[in-house]
């Protein structure tokens, strides 16, 4: 899902109820929330809070809804994850870190602290 945004940078709410309706009626099977078209790096942490609880408010049900949560912090990510399990989302959308690289061993470890930390199912995006 893309995030419309007023010029300001304030998101546009009404916008993105027309975009889940539109997916919803177009027989769309899931809707990402955050990712990488719906602006995901540049929304802050209390942006993507308010916009998961927005979009399940408004999917009410009717299809899942998936968070990227994916940050190169473990713990942020965990963090992350667990304000979209508050807001009711269906699962998460982790990308591999970037920019830090880690070994095939370290990206285990990340995804491993991760599922233990938050109990909703778990993509994997490898960007």
């Amino acid at each position: 899902l893309v995030t419309p945004m007023f010029a300001d940078g304030v998101i546009d709410e009404e916008a993105i109820s027309r975009l889940v309706q539109w997916h919803i009626e177009s027989g769309t099977d899931a809707i990402v929330v955050a990712g990488s078209t719906g602006e995901s790096a540049l929304l802050t942490i209390a942006e993507k809070q308010k916009l998961f609880h927005f979009v399940v408010k408004e999917v009410a049900n009717r299809i899942p809804v998936i968070a990227s949560v994916g940050l190169p912090s473990t713990q942020v990510t965990i963090d992350l994850s667990r304000i979209a399990l508050e807001q009711g989302v269906d699962g998460l959308l982790i990308m591999t870190p970037a920019i830090v690289k880690p070994t095939q061993e370290g990206l285990y470890w990340h995804y491993k602290h991760i599922a233990e930390s938050v109990a909703l199912p778990i993509i994997l995006y490898n960007v």
